[in-house]
């Protein structure tokens, strides 16, 4: 067959052109009137497992696969519909790949695709794709779009990537759909509540909304949870909930390592047996937020696990940023305060008190960090934090009794090292008599010196007064 009495895309349909124009019946757009022909010829090419429909231009308003098997790609690559394509009941053994100017929706009903799955609207038109009926998808599923869109998935099940690039979406349901690795919808807006709800959550599934809008509200707290939720520069009016069930083997994650999320400023947000260690959240609206068996940030040195909690404490991500950074940045010091003493009287107020403690202690922590050398350390802060760690460090307060008894005892003993009557051990004995403002009995005709009288003197109000750092110290402790 010489190339004039080719298809320009003969490669694609195996036909010849129709007419005087270069193209066939499949290929040209001027074949609205012809459908039935058009229509004989596309079931021909069904009937022999034809897959490959790139530049086709369907003059239908439904176009319609029931009930086939693909062995190879689906392709509709620059193909153009005068309605919306319908996929029912097929199996697809490779992958389905969609990329068209004008197609208004899809509609995929107990599709199963082996491999990825390509969906891209190339021009301006609104979108709409609807996927249920117990369709599977075992390779990624990638839909884009330049503008705006509606997306449905219902009863379906989603293996792998879930991807969605669109500007703008109106509304996306997600009802009974089951996602077992990533779903990613950043830079998008959309229109109405995300309600992720009714969906089923495998153990390694992971959400992403970083930098999208959501202009309604996000609800999350259904049966089971994503084990990631990503939320840089995401950005929600309404009322939020992010939440795990309580029967949950792992709480979920909520990551925003480079800028934080911004929830609604009144209606605020609900955060439920979910980990926040890696979450920013300076610029939010503290007092809105419902916290309910919170994970927070590790803020200090390692945790090493046989030492317990004594080198460092709980806090915001926000703070181990800064400390990390090194930076004395005067505004971020004074938004972690506020946040913190917004967060220690919510604590409070719930009866955690210890976890009110570590707040407190976050939040005086950066009112001393607040002021410049000498005060931030000779300050009535710096000696605070220094001797009992803003009154919860109890370990700290204990180690500086134990100094206050030592040390005297010491001393004691170096300056009557000529007295009879006293040895070490009986030294030690007076010293934490003078601490625990006991009166100790000196031996008859022992005249303790000058050294030992103003010893004695110092050590019996510093003495008492650390004790009583140290019992506020466990009150917050173990107080309920």
């Amino acid at each position: 067959m010489s190339t004039e009495e080719r298809c320009n895309f003969f490669d694609i349909c195996g036909l010849p052109p129709e007419g005087p124009n270069p193209t066939c019946i499949l290929h040209n757009s001027q074949n609205k009137s012809k459908w039935q022909e058009f229509n004989i010829i596309f079931q021909h090419l069904l009937k022999n497992g034809h897959s490959n429909f790139q530049k086709v231009y369907f003059p239908d308003s439904s176009t319609s696969f029931q009930n086939k098997t693909f062995i190879d790609d689906l392709d509709f690559t620059g193909a153009t519909f005068e309605g919306e394509l319908q996929l029912r009941n097929v199996t697809l053994k490779k992958g389905l790949k969609i990329s068209s100017c004008q197609l208004s929706g899809i509609l995929l009903l107990g599709v199963t695709v082996e491999g990825e799955v390509e969906i891209k609207q190339t021009r301006a038109r609104h979108l709409q794709i609807v996927v249920r009926e117990d369709s599977t998808f075992r390779g990624p599923l990638v839909i884009e779009s330049t503008t705006a869109g509606n997306l449905s998935f219902s009863n379906s099940k989603f293996e792998n990537q879930l991807i969605v690039k669109f500007k703008e979406l109106s509304n996306i349901e997600i009802w009974a759909a089951e996602i077992h690795s990533l779903f990613d919808i950043q830079d998008c807006s959309i229109g109405q509540t995300l309600n992720l709800e009714k969906v089923i959550f495998g153990p390694k599934s992971e959400v992403n909304l970083c930098s999208s809008s959501i202009r309604v509200g996000i609800l999350m707290g259904g049966k089971t949870n994503p084990g990631v939720l990503r939320i840089d520069g995401l950005k929600v009016n309404g009322f939020s909930k992010l939440a795990s069930p309580m029967d949950s083997p792992f709480p979920m994650k909520i990551i925003s390592e480079k800028k934080a999320p911004i929830f609604d400023w009144e209606k605020g947000v609900r955060f439920q047996n979910v980990d926040l260690s890696e979450c920013l959240l300076l610029g939010n609206n503290f007092k809105n937020f419902q916290l309910n068996n919170v994970q927070w940030a590790w803020v200090g040195q390692p945790r090493p696990k046989f030492l317990g909690s004594r080198f460092g404490r709980s806090g915001l991500k926000d703070e181990k940023i800064l400390r990390e950074k090194k930076e004395k940045n005067m505004s971020l010091i004074r938004n972690l305060r506020e946040a913190y003493e917004i967060l220690k009287k919510e604590y409070e107020a719930k009866g955690n008190h210890l976890q009110s403690g570590l707040f407190h202690y976050g939040e005086m922590e950066m009112r001393r960090r607040e002021y410049s050398f000498p005060k931030r350390y000779l300050g009535l802060e710096a000696f605070y934090w220094i001797l009992s760690g803003y009154g919860i460090g109890w370990g700290r307060a204990l180690l500086w009794i134990i100094l206050i008894i030592l040390i005297p005892a010491y001393i004691y003993y170096w300056d009557n090292l000529d007295n009879t009557y006293y040895d070490g051990w009986d030294w030690l004995r007076h010293s934490f008599q003078v601490t625990t403002f006991q009166k100790p009995n000196l031996p008859k005709g022992l005249e303790p010196s000058d050294c030992t009288k103003w010893t004695q003197t110092i050590q019996s109000v510093l003495g008492p007064f650390q004790i009583a750092l140290f019992g506020l110290a466990v009150r917050t402790r173990i107080k309920r």
